[in-house]
């Protein structure tokens, strides 16, 4: 691998969204005023910014590289549970989100990694549901984190949103999985 594909623009963005993880979590944790919780969810806002940048720079100019392709979502991955934990210790029913977050990436990671070393099949990115889950988590826990204290039931409304969405999601990154499943068992008896 040359250090071209390693050092491309929007690989850089990932690392430095992996190196300011720490210090978000540090700066979220620590937020007692309310221009440290501002300070806080603008951390976010830039971190999940440079969430869609990167992609969008990679297939922009070009630069879509294997590196990228197993970085980028584990630099999202990442960033989105830590955003997730710190939430739990301040917004009531967060844990339940924490749960469907892990229960949905443990089973996406599990299929991903059995097609690629089994079949090496992988997906090609992103699909159009999982950007609109990544959406509505980053927007709703940046609100949650500009906004504290809020009533207990816009919080749950805020869940709720995050909940479908990421069981959306879930069931349909579970589609292609099957789809691919009965691609590759239609291609095997073919031979």
């Amino acid at each position: 691998m040359r250090a071209k594909e390693i050092f491309s623009i929007p690989n850089i963005i990932s690392y430095i969204r992996i190196l300011f993880m720490p210090v978000f979590v540090y700066t979220n944790v620590t937020a007692s005023s309310k221009s440290e919780y501002v300070l806080s969810s603008f951390m976010l806002l830039a971190l999940a910014v440079t969430d869609f940048l990167d992609g969008f720079i990679a297939r922009r100019y070009h630069m879509v590289t294997e590196i990228g392709k197993a970085l980028d979502p584990v630099a999202d991955k990442l960033f989105q549970l830590a955003i997730a934990v710190c939430l739990v210790v301040r917004v009531p029913g967060m844990w339940v989100i924490l749960i469907i977050f892990l229960i949905k990436e443990t089973v996406l990671t599990l299929c991903s990694t059995y097609y690629l070393f089994r079949y090496h099949r992988k997906m090609d990115g992103a699909k159009w549901f999982g950007k609109v889950s990544t959406a509505v988590f980053y927007t709703m826990t940046f609100l949650m984190v500009l906004l504290p204290p809020l009533p207990v039931q816009v919080y749950y409304v805020m869940e709720v949103l995050m909940g479908i969405t990421l069981m959306i999601s879930f069931i349909m990154y579970n589609q292609f999985f099957i789809d691919l499943h009965r691609e590759l068992k239609k291609n095997n008896e073919l031979k």
